[in-house]
């Protein structure tokens, strides 16, 4: 009778072993699951493997948000320029590494240089301010020098702006484009953005004397010539990005161009009362719910047309419906040193005045007095 109660001791032990294993194997199994499709969705990538797809190893100690190990675990996109840019996880190296896709436009090769100084830019009210609390500001830059990307200071073309969204729709509030250089200590640390600093050119009579001392001679033809197409679609294509990743579908900015009927232009000419300024857009709105805000920071805009073809001096800043405009200069500075000249468009709510479109059309000049427009 001792010997079967012994045995069915041991036999119940036997069994709540079993039981147990049973279930710590479920456990793991359902646990596994769960955890599981995380660990996929960040897949790791060797480092040929990251090359091999335009990508670039970025350690990403080197920004302050890693310090957070929560946000370094569950938002490694967010280390990238953008979201979309990240490609996984570097699992041959020691250091918490990522693989971002390279930029292809901007210049630079080295990302953290680059991203480091959008992140000043954005702490600098000359670049980043705020007209409305639910706005959000952006930055990009493209740099002017690439061969001498190594030390700085570094020589960029800066293009900020504030961006809301409404109705579906993203509108650009203000914004600001110009050539800059940025300074910084050369010296073996992660960037700290308050030994960051920088140097832009004034507006007007004083933008051309300010691009002489601030850039070197190859960085002002490289500023001459420069071309914002592919900026201005760098950084509304990052803001779309953004505001998709925050609400979903968003319908982008609306597209326009200025239309010169000229290439050339004196004050000599007979013919004309200046270079003639169409805006070609397409925005989808109304005429009656749009205006047109013009601007040049040198010279003045003209009105010539039916029915009296009586021409009107109209100054440096004009709000018009979209009809065609001339700009011109003053005869009486013939021969004297003349100053890059930017036209800027911006198509605007006629209603709340936010932009929903803008555009910039360039003149250099040839011989001090002949104006010809940019191509």
């Amino acid at each position: 009778m001792k010997q079967t109660i012994k045995m069915n001791k041991y036999v119940l032990i036997v069994l709540s072993v079993i039981i147990l294993a049973v279930f710590a194997g479920v456990g793991f199994f359902l646990y596994n699951k769960r955890v599981q499709p995380e660990v996929v969705n960040q897949a790791g990538i060797t480092m040929e493997e990251c090359s091999a797809k335009g990508g670039e190893i970025i350690n990403i100690l080197g920004d302050k948000r890693a310090e957070d190990l929560e946000f370094r675990r569950d938002h490694k996109a967010d280390f990238c320029i953008n979201k979309a840019d990240y490609l996984g996880d570097v699992v041959d190296l020691r250091c918490p590494c990522i693989c971002c896709k390279k930029p292809t436009s901007s210049g630079f090769s080295h990302y953290q240089v680059e991203k480091a100084i959008m992140d000043y830019l954005l702490t600098q009210e000359y670049f980043s301010w705020k007209t409305t609390t639910d706005s959000r500001n952006f930055c990009v830059i493209e740099n002017l020098n690439p061969t001498e990307e190594g030390l700085f200071p570094l020589y960029v073309w800066v293009r900020c702006g504030e961006f809301i969204l409404q109705n579906g729709k993203l509108k650009e509030l203000s914004g600001v484009s110009v050539p800059t250089k940025i300074d910084y200590p050369n010296e073996l640390s992660f960037y700290d953005m308050s030994k960051m600093s920088h140097e832009a050119p004034r507006d007007g009579l004083l933008y051309s004397k300010d691009i002489k001392t601030i850039f070197p001679l190859n960085v002002q033809n490289r500023i001459a010539d420069f071309d914002s197409k592919n900026i201005n679609s760098r950084i509304e294509a990052i803001t779309v990005d953004w505001f998709r990743e925050v609400t979903g579908p968003i319908e982008a900015l609306g597209q326009v161009k200025i239309k010169a009927d000229r290439d050339t232009y004196t004050t000599l000419m007979s013919s004309t009362v200046g270079i003639g300024l169409t805006p070609i857009y397409t925005l989808g709105r109304h005429p009656e719910t749009i205006r047109f805000r013009w601007h040049t920071n040198y010279g003045h805009f003209v009105s010539w047309g039916s029915p009296d073809l009586k021409v009107n001096e109209l100054g440096s800043e004009v709000i018009n419906s979209g009809e065609k405009i001339y700009w011109s200069y003053d005869a009486n500075e013939w021969d004297v040193e003349k100053p890059s000249v930017q036209i800027f468009l911006r198509i605007e709510d006629a209603q709340s005045g936010q932009i929903l479109a803008e555009s910039i059309l360039e003149i250099n000049w040839e011989d001090r007095n002949i104006a010809k427009v940019k191509k």
